[in-house]
């Protein structure tokens, strides 16, 4: 038996390979869910736990720097639309 990150074992359930798993291993009619019997049977290579903190860490920072880049990117959508607006209005007005 070994240690497991929280934040490491957060980012491995979360990603594509496990997700697709999951997905495929839902039950259930209404309300699709995960047995404990499934997630027991989840195999999950770790690293130490050194390693692991580090991994989480990194991918921490690079989830806060595209949370940082999604804002700029809608800042300067909401921009263009102002100058789109702005233009078009202008236009009509004879203005340019």
């Amino acid at each position: 038996r070994y240690e497991m990150d929280g934040r490491f074992l957060f980012n491995v359930l979360n990603s594509g390979r496990i997700q697709t798993n999951f997905q495929s291993s839902k039950s259930g009619a209404a309300l699709q869910q995960l047995t404990i019997k499934q997630l027991r049977a989840l195999q999950i290579p770790a690293p130490p736990k050194a390693a692991q903190q580090a991994i989480a860490r990194r991918l921490d920072c690079m989830a806060d720097e595209s949370r940082r880049l999604e804002s700029l990117y809608r800042q300067k959508l909401a921009a263009l639309d102002g100058l789109k607006k702005s233009l078009l209005h202008q236009g009509f007005r004879g203005e340019l």
